[in-house]
């Protein structure tokens, strides 16, 4: 027993000395652990957990204005060297639907002009050229092959007409495919111009001819009158031909007189300064006979002037002629047929280097 209080004496004394003293070092620390390992229940050797220090406040500078609002926590910049996110592959949503119509196949173009004359007095050229009607149209060339839809730019022009021009119309060699309403005239100088879309898919497969044909179903005489044309045209394939050879034909018809036409029967490329042409000036289908033909370069024959005259022939022409050598710019071939009241004219715009 006076073992027991000697050693309770000794452990009260250092409790008395440590909370005096300042931290215990490692000798009086290992006293008390092992003193608080056989006496757990001590209040000295309750662990408690220390008070947490308290945050020291921010600079002046960095205290944020009492009216500022609270800042969003920005989420950190990717550095140089972090890898860019893919950029996102468009979805094939993006392009236009797909339609049933192809479309147009590139074709190099054409420009050519068709005209009908009447003078029911008579036509003396250049001086005497009666009333007209023009239809120009800028067409797909003879050769290269096309299919689906083609947009076609038109003129349709009246000069001293006394009736009105109505319609137009395409077809094909047999058959109508398309016509459009206009309403142009009487005039003494007029034009109607605008765009058209031509479906070639409608039309047969080879080289199939195109006629255009301005109408007028009736002038101041009660009677009809209209040009068309004989133009070349591949469609999807150049064969069968409708037409041997180059053909580019101008056709004016007259009730009561059939056609009267002018022919081209060489390739366009051969309508060039110095070039030499095949023309065939003579009736057309039920047409009258030929009193008057010619080919001209740069005529103005509605005021008079008839231009650089290739040839004149009293009655119809087939042969060649050479066109002169030409200055730089545009120009026009000028071919026609005339059974003295009724003429066809075609028209070869072309230009010299």
């Amino acid at each position: 027993m006076r073992a027991i209080a000697a050693a309770l004496a000794a452990i009260l004394a250092l409790a008395l000395v440590a909370a005096a003293a300042p931290p215990p070092d490692d000798a009086v620390a290992i006293l008390w652990a092992d003193f608080c390992e056989r006496k757990p229940e001590h209040p000295k050797c309750q662990t408690t957990t220390p008070p947490p220090s308290p945050t020291p406040s921010p600079p002046a500078s960095a205290t944020p204005s009492p009216t500022s609002p609270p800042t969003a926590t920005a989420s950190p910049s990717p550095s140089a060297s972090a890898t860019p996110a893919p950029t996102p592959t468009p979805t094939a949503t993006a392009s236009p639907a797909p339609t049933t119509t192809p479309p147009p196949t590139p074709t190099t173009s054409v420009t050519l002009e068709s005209q009908a004359w009447w003078r029911l007095a008579g036509l003396d050229i250049p001086s005497e050229t009666g009333q007209h009607v023009h239809l120009r149209a800028t067409v797909p060339a003879d050769g290269p092959v096309i299919d689906g839809k083609v947009v076609v730019p038109v003129t349709v022009t009246l000069h001293n007409q006394t009736g009105k021009a109505t319609s137009f119309r395409v077809s094909d060699g047999s058959t109508v495919k398309q016509s459009w309403t206009i309403d142009l005239g009487p005039c003494a100088d007029c034009s109607w111009s605008g765009f058209v879309t031509v479906d070639f898919s409608t039309w047969g497969t080879g080289r199939r001819e195109m006629r255009w044909t301005a109408n007028i179903p009736t002038n101041d005489e009660g009677n009809r009158q209209y040009q068309s044309t004989g133009w070349q045209v591949c469609h999807i394939t150049c064969s069968p031909s409708y037409r041997s050879g180059p053909w580019i034909e101008a056709r004016g018809w007259y009730e009561g007189h059939g056609y009267a036409i002018a022919r081209l029967t060489s390739g366009i490329e051969s309508v060039r300064s110095g070039g030499t042409v095949s023309v065939s000036l003579k009736p057309g289908s039920g047409g009258d006979a030929t009193v008057f033909s010619a080919a001209y370069i740069d005529p103005a024959l509605h005021s008079g002037d008839d231009g650089i005259v290739l040839g004149t022939w009293n009655g119809q022409y087939v042969g060649s002629v050479t066109l002169p050598v030409l200055p730089s710019g545009p120009h026009r071939l000028v071919l026609l047929s005339s059974d003295g009241q009724n003429a066809g004219v075609l028209v070869v715009p072309f230009v010299v280097p």
